[in-house]
């Protein structure tokens, strides 16, 4: 006992009593050396016997540590082991070890354990449900928690049951109130060509189809107009719509009581929020991007994505002059009130967009305003005539670059958007943050990533192209039109090229607007002459559609190789020459262009290639549609174009 005292007392003050007892030592051995020897050899043994004693304690202490390391570490293992809830440990390779609630919940399923290394391996979750997994019925959450061992990362992943989360957020999602509107596109159109009884057929026909639909998804329909109603339901109820394709659209279009042009419908749905208002103005938007879009579909916006169903046919072509009217004198008086006109297309400005732009060059002089055509990189097919207008005097200093804009621009600035809605595709998109006032004027089918900035828009998908709507505006502007003759020439060509020589989407309007143009003085068969290709070009094209593939579809899809001049035309010219071969319905001819991969589509009208470009990022009509891909290959861009086609056909099965 007086040992233990001892070597505690010396362990805690263990160098003081050293320098203490060497000091009085060698004051001893000063003045007896005998003396202090034997003192010297006693104090040593006993540090001697003090350190054995400490070494002992402190083994003792030790064991008595590593026992009750080894306790915690088996109540821990024990611990984790029977966690209820799944636990593993893993490096970024695999799986190294699994708790017992694990093993039981996913008896070993490789399917999880791929997830799980997936999970570990792509760093934070980017979207909504990567951190989570579905195995029988169920959903996971997953967490890990990481450790640097030896150089290696080793996660901890817990799995958390979170299936009755999902539940009640998928239930308070299926209860949220959906608003629709519906608009019967051509309504009046229909109605023209029947007698009173008939009518009064149509009408019950489509009251009483769309009566029976809402009832089947327990809606509550209201007609509020002769043409329009408003739908209420719930979410759950709008996914059952859209599981069906929106079949209702096809339902009326089989309308028959001696109808010669069939009932189309377009619809505007929102959904996912609780504030009604937002909901019915959202459904609104989106009813004006339908009928913006040719009508014939339906439209469903949730918070930032839309859908678009439907959009098989063509779109109607309007008999009433009224909105061109309307849309004309509008017009007008922005151009009157301006300092200046400033018109620009779309890149690659083709013969449309040069067309439709000295429409407006020639409605500009009309009110005595300078007008100013803002040219980017222009389609080989309008250079030739593009050189012949700047030669002549009259045009001279109205076709500027973007460079010469900053002098020309002020608050008075009206900016005319012409033959496209996009302002990614426009000439110079940054143009639109410097004016407040915009107008747009296009013939293809609307996008939710239209300018939306414009105080004027005319879209029209049923007309054959821009240079037709610009000649419409022009007919009603003024009393007289002083036009000139290669304004007129311009315009023709725009309308001929876009409906190949009045064979293509040419309807009553377009022969019309050709019509007024031709008593303008233009030469058809002088603007034939602008579309006549050299022998290279014509060889070239050849070269195109001999290389083409044909899929089981009738779609035929070909490349045109890199290198070649002029690839923006050959493209356009190959897509529709494809389609005067036996059995293709589709084709689509791709280029390498500056980087980007363009795509020119084209169909007879069975197969839409506007909705299968649209999901590569493109547009345009069912006829005719366009893409850029930037940043790729042609074998990346073709395999991707392959996929939409695949899509496509197996969402018209449904």
């Amino acid at each position: 006992m007086l040992n233990k005292k001892i070597t505690r007392f010396l362990y805690c003050n263990l160098r003081a009593f050293v320098l203490m007892t060497a000091l009085l030592i060698a004051i001893i051995t000063y003045y007896n050396l005998f003396l202090g020897s034997i003192f010297l050899v006693a104090f040593l043994a006993l540090i001697v016997r003090v350190y054995d004693d400490i070494k002992e304690e402190r083994e003792k202490l030790w064991k008595e540590i590593e026992d009750t390391a080894i306790q915690l570490d088996t109540v821990v293992k024990k611990s984790v082991e029977h966690l209820p809830l799944a636990a593993v440990v893993a490096d970024r390779t695999g799986i190294i070890w699994r708790n017992s609630y694990y093993i039981q919940s996913f008896n070993g399923n490789s399917d999880v354990e791929k997830k799980i290394i997936q999970y570990i391996n792509q760093g934070p979750a980017k979207k909504s449900g990567e951190d989570t997994i579905e195995f029988e019925g169920k959903k996971y959450a997953l967490v890990k928690k990481s450790d640097e061992v030896k150089g290696d990362n080793l996660f901890f992943v817990y799995l958390f049951d979170v299936t009755g989360e999902f539940q009640w957020r998928e239930a308070y999602e299926d209860s949220l109130p959906v608003v629709g509107l519906i608009q019967v596109d051509n309504y009046d159109e229909v109605m023209q060509g029947l007698d009173d009884l008939d009518r009064a057929l149509m009408v019950a026909e489509i009251d009483n189809r769309l009566n029976k639909w809402a009832n089947s998804i327990d809606a509550c329909l209201r007609k509020y107009e002769s043409d329009s109603y408003i739908v209420f339901m719930t979410n759950q109820k709008l996914k059952q719509v859209e599981e069906k394709k929106f079949d209702i659209l096809d339902d009326i279009r089989d309308i028959n009581v001696g109808n010669r042009i069939p009932v189309t419908l377009s619809m505007g749905i929102a959904s996912y929020s609780d504030n009604i208002k937002n909901i019915y103005m959202d459904s609104d938007t989106a009813l004006d991007l339908a009928l913006g879009r040719g009508g014939d579909q339906a439209v469903v916006k949730r918070r930032d994505r839309i859908a678009y169903y439907g959009g098989k046919t063509q779109a109607v072509e309007r008999r009433t002059r009224v909105k061109a009217r309307v849309i004309s004198h509008a017009l007008g008086q922005l151009i009157s009130e301006s300092s200046n006109v400033i018109v620009v297309s779309h890149n690659f400005m083709d013969m449309d967009g040069l067309g439709a732009a000295m429409g407006i060059l020639r409605a500009s002089r009309e009110y005595n305003k300078q007008a100013y055509v803002l040219l980017g990189t222009v389609n080989v097919t309008v250079e030739e005539f593009l050189h012949r207008i700047m030669e002549d005097e009259r045009y001279k200093g109205s076709f500027i670059q973007g460079d010469h804009l900053d002098g020309l621009l002020d608050e008075g600035s009206l900016l005319v958007v012409i033959d496209t809605q996009r302002s990614s595709y426009m000439a110079y998109p940054d143009i639109l943050k410097k004016v407040n006032r915009v107008v747009v004027i296009d013939h293809h089918r609307k996008t939710n990533d239209s300018i939306d900035k414009a105080i004027l828009t005319y879209i029209e998908p049923y007309a054959s192209s821009t240079s037709e709507l610009v000649s419409e505006l022009l007919q009603y502007m003024k009393d007289k039109v002083n036009m000139e003759k290669i304004e007129a020439d311009a315009l023709m060509a725009g309308i001929m090229l876009d409906t190949k020589n009045f064979t293509y989407k040419a309807g009553v309007r377009t022969f019309e607007a050709a019509s007024f143009l031709r008593r303008m003085g233009a030469d058809s068969t002088h603007v034939v002459q602008v579309f006549k290709d050299d022998i290279k070009t014509f060889s070239q094209r050849a070269d195109i559609i001999k290389a083409a593939e044909f899929t089981d579809k009738g779609v035929a899809i070909s490349v045109c190789p890199e290198g070649v001049d002029n690839p923006q035309l050959l493209i356009a010219q190959a897509a529709n020459e494809l389609l005067n071969i036996k059995g293709v319905e589709a084709s689509f001819v791709l280029s390498r262009i500056n980087g980007t991969v363009v795509i020119s589509g084209r169909s007879l009208g069975d197969v839409n290639v506007q909705v299968i470009l649209e999901k590569l990022g493109g547009g345009g009509h069912l006829g005719i549609a366009g893409a850029q891909l930037p940043d790729m290959t042609l074998d990346e861009a073709k395999a991707l174009l392959y996929q939409a086609i695949d899509k496509y056909f197996e969402e018209e099965k449904v």
